[in-house]
């Protein structure tokens, strides 16, 4: 599953973008650190709100492009490339498994075509308890795509308390992204395949202000 031309990646990266305020830094497990002496400053976030998505940022002695690879569990890898090349790198990892030990690589790539490669092992949380079992019952590949689906997951228990998430599925039936927050159900995927998410707090305050 190559997604070079933003299909599924890049329509997530403006919600991690929006949570980047919300988010825990972690250290980036290198394979071997003595044979990368070319990244410097590296460092992981994971966001709060987005739990299966996480930002790698590091430096690079050199003008590199990246290519990014996330291992999957049914024989096809999720890939994105960044083929822009630079010494600073904020790296969106978009559509990791829930409870998982996720294998993550990034090929680095300089602009001598020297390569290297920075293998990551990320793990997730499982998903929320609210959450109900997702089972596949047909798969019809034909019919799909190599999209993720977006779908609006919502449970109500005796009329009294209410969970809603967005979430995204691939084509196996595994949820690959979610938004763990409040938000007034506007989410809107625009044209440079972006996604938009606004949250209550930001919804009802511009209201007020009208």
């Amino acid at each position: 599953m190559v997604l070079e031309n933003s299909k599924i990646l890049q329509s997530l990266i403006l919600v991690s973008a929006m949570l980047i305020l919300s988010c825990r830094e972690e250290k980036l497990v290198l394979n071997n650190p003595s044979i990368n002496p070319l990244i410097t400053n590296y460092s992981l976030q994971r966001f709060v709100k987005s739990p299966l998505a996480a930002m790698a940022i590091f430096d690079t002695n050199i003008p590199c492009k990246i290519d990014l690879i996330i291992k999957g569990q049914d024989g096809e890898d999720l890939t994105q490339k960044f083929p822009e090349y630079s010494v600073k790198h904020e790296i969106p990892i978009l559509g990791l498994y829930p409870d998982f030990k996720n294998e993550v690589t990034l090929i680095i790539e300089s602009t001598h075509f020297n390569k290297t490669e920075l293998i990551l092992s990320i793990k997730t949380q499982p998903l929320p308890k609210i959450f109900p079992e997702l089972i596949l019952v047909k798969n019809d590949e034909q019919m799909l795509s190599d999209e993720m689906y977006f779908l609006y997951l919502v449970r109500v228990d005796g009329g009294k308390n209410q969970a809603d998430y967005p979430i995204a599925v691939d084509k196996y039936g595994k949820v690959r992204w979610f938004y763990y927050g409040e938000y007034n159900y506007i989410l809107k995927r625009i044209k440079d395949n972006n996604l938009i998410i606004v949250e209550n707090s930001v919804f009802w305050n511009g209201y007020e202000n009208i």
